[in-house]
């Protein structure tokens, strides 16, 4: 940890969760991807920056003090991922922390659900400085060089923010083509506090007091899978999900599905490895995927790397298409996929 710290990103589990009987648990353990690529996008452009798990700090130490941390490393600027709706309270709770023990620092959420709900939280929630609406690479670096310059926000791609009483919605906006997404790092965990331990996360955990219990389920999960993006985008528009087509052309700007490049796919499956995951798991698909998976198991073939991948394939794969896969992969590789209705009210009901 570095005096004077540039950024601080926070990801904030929902610690007041139950889990069926066994009581009290932390839920919401696995970080957005975006994290690790935007902690590394902030760290290239020559900010010191920093990444909490904060579930993986109270287990690591249950003493463990946001506001303590936050006295020590006094950030410039503090992002807190609020991707999934269940982190909201406790993501919430964090950033009045921040507030309360750095009441200079700009405070800025993103992920899906911040983004879903930018105005509402900007009109509710003071503790909060700004929003980034839609992807945060290009956005974070733009807004940590911000106010280390004393450069306009309304430069900023993808923000909402106050100005005075007023909410303003930047009209620059932005959002990663499949060449800038090809040069993210997803698999870097060089910022992250306490990484080692961050494999060993299940689902749900128990709460950090009850140490010994979560030591032995650190103990026990000897396998890891590191979930890989392969894109972003969709084409459907799923009835149960919030991440489809319209909502990512809504609130991100996106209008079709971008790969990242065969050879990136393959760096990031071995420098997860190299860190300590045992297998890799995707769930990306739509127009142009298969080619480009394709292409990442032939490089796999020829550098001898049999990845133990789980994929969702989310539609019935071609049987040459399973005979690639088969091919390329290591013992304990699955393919999976959900049975779909082309009924829309079957849909609606699932």
């Amino acid at each position: 940890m570095d005096i004077g710290m540039d950024c601080l990103l926070l990801h904030v589990p929902k610690f007041r969760h139950r889990y069926g009987p066994f009581g009290p648990a932390m839920f919401i353990n696995s970080m957005a991807a975006g994290l690790l690529s935007i902690a590394s996008e902030v760290e290239r452009s020559g900010y010191r920056v920093e990444l909490l798990h904060l579930g993986v700090e109270r287990i690591a130490d249950p003493r463990f003090d946001l506001s303590a941390h936050l006295k020590c490393s006094q950030p410039t600027v503090v992002g807190l991922s609020l991707n999934w709706h269940h982190q909201a309270p406790d993501t919430m709770d964090a950033a009045e922390i921040v507030r309360e023990t750095l009441p200079d620092a700009f405070v800025v959420l993103g992920g899906h659900t911040a983004s879903s709900f930018a105005r509402e939280i900007l009109e509710n929630h003071p503790q909060v400085d700004a929003v980034i609406k839609g992807e945060g690479e290009a956005p974070m670096v733009r807004l940590v060089k911000a106010m280390d310059g004393g450069s306009p926000l309304s430069e900023v791609p993808n923000l909402w923010w106050r100005d005075g009483g007023e909410i303003v919605e930047n009209q620059a906006r932005w959002c990663a083509g499949g060449d800038e997404l090809s040069t993210f790092s997803f698999a870097d965990f060089s910022s992250l506090s306490n990484a080692d331990k961050y494999p060993h996360l299940f689902p749900f955990m128990f709460p950090p007091e009850r140490r010994f219990l979560n030591r032995l389920l650190f103990d026990m999960k000897s396998t890891a899978a590191f979930a890989l993006p392969l894109g972003r985008g969709c084409m459907n528009n799923c009835a149960w999900c919030g991440g489809g087509a319209h909502a990512t052309r809504k609130l991100y700007g996106r209008k079709k599905i971008d790969c990242i490049a065969p050879e990136a796919a393959v760096e990031h499956m071995e420098r997860a490895m190299q860190f300590g995951y045992t297998g890799v798991s995707t769930d990306f698909n739509g127009p142009g995927v298969e080619k480009v998976v394709y292409e990442i198991l032939a490089r796999c073939r020829r550098k001898g790397f049999k990845p133990r991948w789980a994929m969702d394939t989310w539609m019935l794969p071609s049987k040459d298409f399973v005979d690639d896969f088969a091919a390329t992969v290591a013992p304990g590789a699955s393919l999976q996929f959900s049975p779909d209705f082309a009924v829309e009210d079957m849909r609606e009901r699932y």
